[in-house]
This record gives C-alpha cells, sequence and structure tokens, in this order.
C-alpha cells in the first residue's frame, strides 16, 4: 500500500519537511509492519515441507520463493533507499524505490496474497466420503 499510495506523494513533500516526515512514518512502519513480513518469511520456507497435504506443495513453494524474492528487494534496494532519503528528499530516489517496489515488491505479494487464496481455498475444500468397497 505504502508504494502505490504515498511514495509518489513523497515528491509533494517540500526537502525541509521531508526528512522529519520520513522518520515519523519509518517509526510506524518498523513497529507495526516489519515484525509481520519479518516473521511470514520463515513461515512461508517452513510451510514447504510442514504445509497441510491437501495444500499444493508447489504452490507452497512458490509463494515461499516470492516472499524470499520480496524480502532480499526491501533488505537490498528498498532500505539503503530509504535510508538515503530519511536524510534528504531525493526524486530520483523516489522514482528508483516506487520501481523496485512496484516490480520486486507489489506485484510478488498480489502473486503471493492470490496463491495464499487459493491454498485456503484447497485447504477448505469439503473431504469426499469415504466409499464402501462391497
Amino acid at each position: 500500500m505504502q508504494g502505490v499510495m504515498n511514495y509518489p506523494a513523497w515528491k509533494l513533500i517540500g526537502p525541509a519537511e521531508f526528512p522529519a516526515f520520513h522518520q515519523s512514518i519509518d517509526g510506524r512502519i518498523f513497529l507495526f509492519f516489519v515484525p509481520v513480513f519479518f516473521l511470514s518469511v520463515p513461515i512461508s520456507v517452513l510451510m514447504i515441507w510442514f504445509g497441510h497435504p491437501a495444500i499444493d506443495r508447489k504452490m507452497r513453494m512458490v509463494a515461499a520463493l516470492l516472499t524470499l524474492v520480496i524480502f532480499f528487494a526491501t533488505l537490498a534496494l528498498a532500505i539503503p533507499i530509504q535510508e538515503k532519503l530519511a536524510v534528504t528528499q531525493s526524486t530520483e530516489l523516489i522514482d528508483e524505490l516506487i520501481l523496485y517496489d512496484r516490480y520486486l515488491r507489489t506485484i510478488p505479494g498480489i502473486v503471493v496474497m492470490a496463491l495464499n487464496f487459493v491454498m485456503l481455498q484447497q485447504l477448505m475444500r469439503p473431504e469426499r466420503p469415504i466409499q464402501d468397497q462391497e
């Protein structure tokens, strides 16, 4: 949501106000989003081996792989840009952040969300009754 809705609006904030604005956002993101996201990474990976048998293993693998893509894109690309933006506003850095966020975090995140929905449907599918073999 941040990348789609807020990052483009960051260009409208004045350079003098931007560091304080960025710092206030960072604190809330770190407090609420980061722990949940970082917890989703090992859970996604563990689901490959320990997921419910009703859920397709290949889907679990794709979801885990995409979660890792989001994780490493965040660590390697987004966080360094955010650290630079914490000091000064830069339209070029914001554009770069938007680009990385869209293709390496938002799109994979939407695919993971869709996979999670399909996997939930697989899990909730009623079991077929065992037929008597007479």
